[in-house]
């Protein structure tokens, strides 16, 4: 669809090990783990090395996730427009979803609905 996806995840070492194997890792214009560039989410840092990486600015950028680790909040600062994915969250913990939904923008229960018509 002509456009560019980072991928920004609190891993550690232990749970990328697989991640070039994975058969989504090809899906990805940019990998960014905090274990590899010493920032994690929600600090402004990690968002920025995406951004640059991506060489997208702000306006350009959506940033999608399921809230954990205050992602939402973290994007919404630096003023990017927001996704929540909720499914699973949903499901898991429900009382989450409220305090989440603060910092979202946009809500979807899975990653498909944002190129259904």
């Amino acid at each position: 669809m002509g456009k560019k996806i980072a991928l920004v995840s609190n891993a550690d070492f232990n749970e990328i090990v697989a991640w070039n194997r994975s058969p989504i890792a090809p899906l990805f214009d940019v990998t960014i783990f905090s274990c590899e560039v010493g920032f994690v989410k929600p600090e402004r840092e990690i968002y920025e090395l995406a951004m640059n990486r991506l060489s997208a600015t702000v306006p350009d950028c959506v940033f999608i996730g399921d809230g954990a680790c205050n992602e939402l909040e973290g994007a919404k600062k630096l003023g990017m427009t927001t996704v929540m994915m909720k499914g699973i969250v949903q499901e898991i913990y429900p009382e989450e979803i409220p305090n989440r939904r603060k910092f979202a923008d946009y809500e979807i229960d899975r990653i498909i609905q944002l190129v259904e018509n």
